[in-house]
């Protein structure tokens, strides 16, 4: 059964006896296997956060957020997040109501269990492209922890998580060049593309994907309104999804068995 993966185990309200053993739970939860739900302090500039690329960060006491202009498709990128949360380590898009606004989670790399490695975040890269159409992402292997250079993703104490989704647009040709991976790179993008299938084929799947188009505030249209025929209902956006995915599968073979390969994804 696919599971609801963006609920967290932290309440988003309340105060009551169990409040304290909630707190832990959602620190100590996986943040690679859970989404946040919008933060429930109050959010206060951070004056400790160094890093170069995240600017005017907010924190709740526990976590960094950074905000998402409404110019950045933040609905859309919630959406993708939740899409392949479980799959790719990325970042959450919370909405905090009483600001009338985005963030994008900072994810904590401590609480993250599992390294990341070079082949790994390779697939990660193409399966983002492949099947969201999301291609404004950049990895270097040989730069190694530099993340400063790579684009769009944190690489850092060799974990490796992603953000900005806004150009997914679930639309386009499906391609996957040769001369770009490793064998291993490959059989990630190969087991990855294959558990996001599992998550989304079936009843199940259907029900994981009416939730979290339930939960946005935005329609299937206004969410991607390039994706023709995927954006006309949940079970069309199931079955259009299934299909990149397939089309995927089948261009990995091909390079797995030393051909190229290339799909339309209508």
């Amino acid at each position: 059964m696919a599971p609801e993966r963006w609920k967290h185990p932290y309440p988003s309200s309340g105060k009551d006896a169990d409040h304290d053993a909630s707190r832990r739970a959602y620190e100590e939860a996986d943040p690679t296997a859970f989404s946040a739900l919008s933060p429930e302090e109050s959010l206060v500039h951070s004056n400790a956060v160094t890093e170069k690329k995240f600017m005017d960060v907010m924190t709740d006491g526990t976590d960094r957020f950074v905000p998402v202009g409404e110019n950045r498709r933040p609905e859309r990128q919630q959406a993708i997040a939740r899409l392949v949360k479980g799959i790719v380590n990325v970042a959450d898009i919370v909405q905090v109501p009483a600001r009338n606004a985005y963030y994008s989670k900072v994810m904590p790399h401590e609480r993250i269990g599992q390294g990341t490695p070079p082949d790994e975040v390779l697939a990660d890269v193409e399966l983002l492209h492949l099947v969201f159409g999301d291609g404004d992402r950049k990895y270097y292997p040989e730069l190694g922890t530099q993340d400063a250079e790579h684009s769009n993703l944190r690489y850092e104490d060799g974990k490796a998580t992603y953000f900005d989704f806004e150009d997914a647009d679930l639309a386009g040709r499906i391609r996957l060049g040769p001369g770009k991976h490793t064998s291993a790179s490959l059989a990630h993008l190969a087991r990855k593309l294959s558990e996001l299938r599992d998550h989304y084929e079936g009843e199940d799947g259907l029900r994981l994907i009416r939730s979290i188009l339930a939960d946005s505030p935005a329609s299937l249209y206004q969410l991607f309104p390039y994706a023709l025929e995927m954006n006309e209902s949940p079970e069309k956006f199931q079955e259009g999804l299934l299909r990149r995915i397939g089309q995927a599968e089948q261009l990995v073979e091909n390079m797995r068995g030393g051909t190229d390969g290339m799909a339309d994804a209508a």
